[in-house]
């Protein structure tokens, strides 16, 4: 479990790792049901995860994106049409 004390604190259940070199995807599903993707240089302590394991997530208040909404919906955005 990472330290809490860096700030906003997410906690879920691990459901998917991938490794790329020096790099792991590490998805997880938080406690709301939502899934989100942790990107990381691989350490000491990603050879222990495993899928099903619980984790917290921390994001420094500085590295967080809040986007609007789209007007037109989500849906028609990113549509490729």
């Amino acid at each position: 479990e990472l330290d809490t004390k860096r700030g906003n604190p997410l906690r879920g259940t691990i459901v998917n790792i991938a490794y790329s070199g020096s790099m792991s995807r590490i998805r997880v599903r938080l406690v709301n049901g939502d899934i989100v993707v942790a990107k990381r240089i691989l350490g000491v302590k990603d050879a222990n995860r495993r899928i099903g394991d619980n984790i917290t997530l921390c994001i420094p208040p500085n590295r967080i994106l809040v986007y609007p909404y789209p007007e037109g919906g989500l849906e028609n955005e990113l549509a490729l049409e």
